[in-house]
């Protein structure tokens, strides 16, 4: 199988979800093994109960704003993987939730709210 031919590698899922059950309208990636049926958006999306998914899909459709999510999944001295969630209402009432796993920089930015100031290491 030359490069050409493999399937590229992509850290992003899309669902369409039915606000009131949770349901799944419409997924990118093919769920897991064992999904429930309908399948829900646990089944998608495995941490959606940890970031506070369903609440955000209801802010979202309360006020027609979207919400953006995130959580870091690992974390290390560098940085950590985190999965980042944004959820968008639809016309028709329900919610489009765009999912991706991304690696953030463990280095603070001047505009962190908790950012402390940084120190220079000396050389010796």
């Amino acid at each position: 199988m030359t490069s050409a031919e493999k399937p590229a590698r992509v850290n992003a899922n899309a669902v369409i979800v039915e606000p009131e059950t949770l349901a799944l309208a419409w997924s990118s990636e093919p769920l897991p093994e064992g999904a429930s049926t309908p399948p829900t958006l646990g089944d998608a999306m495995p941490l959606a109960e940890q970031i506070g998914a369903a609440a955000a899909i209801a802010d979202a459709l309360a006020d027609g704003q979207p919400r953006h999510l995130a959580t870091d999944v690992v974390s290390t001295n560098r940085g950590s993987m985190a999965l980042v969630v944004s959820v968008y209402p639809l016309p028709d009432g329900r919610a489009l939730l765009l999912s991706e796993n991304t690696w953030r920089s463990g280095r603070k930015t001047p505009y962190d709210e908790d950012a402390e100031p940084r120190r220079r290491r000396r050389r010796y």
